[in-house]
């Protein structure tokens, strides 16, 4: 294969076992999803949201997004350039390339249970709208200036806020899962790749 697919390939297994570490998926897995009414002792009913913690969040986002960005020669963006590369196996190169088209879709997609116009006006949200703007607005000393005011106007009271987070919690996990599939095929193609350069 050539040497730089080889490297994409390697980044792309690094990060993905970087992710792995943090194990943010079955943190999101663990707590479930949705929300919970109680009565309290006033007589009022509260609602409990589960979704992740900031921490675990926040531990796993930076890396996370070297997935999303054009840049990134592993990005999904880049996937259909890596395939391309006649040396690797049909299986990975589908894989790649699966891969690359189901992340896509799935930014297409709706998510469930949020309608149009629930965090704004005229606006039914994409997945890729929900994972772009948190990923991108939410950390303010790293993320992308003009997506922190659409986040901050998306997560104006705690019920959006909460909303948000839980279905970018869904996101986040899935995203994850592809990105384990692939990494899995990388790492015994480059595994392969080696016992064949050994010789």
């Amino acid at each position: 294969m050539k040497e730089k697919t080889s490297q994409a390939l390697s980044d792309l297994v690094d990060r993905a076992n970087k992710l792995k570490r943090y194990s943010l998926e079955k943190h999101i897995a663990e707590i479930g999803s949705g929300f919970r009414g109680h009565k309290s002792e006033d007589g009022n009913w509260a609602i409990e949201f589960d979704i992740p913690d900031e921490k675990e969040l926040d531990a796993s986002l930076l890396t996370l997004r070297l997935f999303t960005q054009q840049k990134e020669p592993f990005s999904f963006h880049k996937l259909d350039r890596l395939a391309e590369d006649s040396a690797l196996s049909v299986r990975l190169r589908t894989c790649l390339s699966d891969a690359r088209r189901k992340y896509f879709n799935f930014l297409k997609a709706y998510p469930d249970g949020i309608e149009a116009g629930f965090f704004e006006p005229g606006l039914h949200l994409t997945n890729g709208d929900i994972l772009s703007v948190v990923l991108n607005g939410k950390l303010s000393h790293t993320g992308d200036p003009q997506k922190r005011p659409k986040f901050q106007y998306w997560a104006r009271d705690g019920i959006r806020a909460n909303v948000l987070m839980q279905a970018f919690a869904r996101i986040v996990r899935w995203v994850l899962l592809l990105i384990y599939q692939m990494a899995e095929l990388c790492e015994q193609e480059l595994a392969i790749s080696s016992k064949k350069a050994a010789g």
